[in-house]
């Protein structure tokens, strides 16, 4: 069908093709009725569509290991920005100072490391003018406080990449699977020097913290009208409640304000591949205080580097 070409999609038998069709069809109907509903973002189909919720779940709604928590830094490197001078706009997509969107493949749960190296690179660029990918890769497979494919936290790789210099995507690609770290430390490029956890709930905060740059941020993704967003403001309910977890990683790489809808916004890069969203990015409303929709305003980090 239109679908599986348009996708790439391929099965092993025909039972499995039609297991992957009732998971298409509810997926469309979820979608047809959302947009019925003219709210402020529209639905529409990516690469996940013939997926189960337990799949979406395992694969995509699982990059931040919310477990390893006991065992790392947030609480050290709290500070409270100089919020006297707040710009009105801010997109570092327009700037150079955002690496192409990834793919987070279906066997690694990696969001974490992805955000990241898009926040270093991002910090990277804005001191030399230069922008270079590099390895998320090392990140999953050298972070041994952190696991892997299997989640983790992006404070825990910037806490690495303070003892460990960075390389480049080219000199140490990605492969989405686990593997035994295998970093040259001659072939080292960049090195952080500190980061700093935003105050949570705070969008002024915030707001400051992306005028310094690209931000890894923490965010609800186990939501349909989050997995299957293709355009317009999330300002929806249903994308999470403040009691519901973060679950996955993403960059805060800008904000704004829609003067069609009449909604501040953040703009976020995410690692789920350009059929997801907006070409792979995706616009959150910015709430005036407390966790924000999808959780977007609950936890982040601003990094700085050599």
């Amino acid at each position: 069908m239109q679908y599986s070409a348009l996708f790439n999609k391929h099965t092993h038998s025909l039972a499995e093709y039609n297991d992957r069709m009732v998971q298409f069809g509810k997926t469309q109907k979820f979608i047809t009725e959302w947009n019925a509903k003219m709210t402020t973002h529209f639905l529409g189909h990516n690469a996940y569509s013939d997926w189960t919720d337990d799949e979406r779940s395992e694969f995509l709604s699982s990059g931040i290991a919310g477990h390893l928590r006991d065992h790392q830094h947030m609480k050290h490197h709290y500070a409270r920005l100089n919020t006297e001078y707040l710009p009105d706009y801010v997109n570092w997509l327009e700037h150079g100072a955002v690496t192409p969107v990834k793919h987070d493949l279906a066997t690694c749960a990696a969001s974490w490391a992805h955000a990241a190296v898009d926040a270093i690179a991002g910090d990277v660029f804005l001191k030399s003018g230069t922008m270079e990918e590099l390895s998320a890769q090392q990140i999953i497979d050298c972070d041994h406080n952190s696991w892997g494919c299997h989640g983790g936290l992006y404070t825990n790789a910037f806490e690495y990449a303070i003892d460990h210099k960075l390389l480049s995507e080219k000199d140490y690609p990605y492969t989405g699977k686990p593997q035994a770290c295998t970093a040259d430390s001659k072939k080292g490029k960049v090195q952080v020097t500190n980061f700093i956890n935003i105050l949570p709930h705070d969008p002024d905060q915030l707001k400051m913290a992306v005028k310094l740059g690209p931000v890894a941020a923490s965010i609800t993704t186990n939501s349909q009208v989050f997995q299957f967003y293709k355009g317009g403001v999330i300002s929806a309910e249903e994308c999470s409640k403040p009691e519901t977890p973060v679950d996955a990683a993403v960059t805060i790489i800008g904000f704004g304000h829609d003067h069609h809808l009449g909604i501040d916004y953040w703009l976020i890069k995410n690692s789920w591949g350009t059929t997801w969203g907006d070409s792979g990015f995706a616009r959150i409303a910015i709430s005036p205080e407390g966790p924000g929709f999808c959780n977007i305003q609950a936890e982040a980090s601003v990094v700085f580097t050599d």
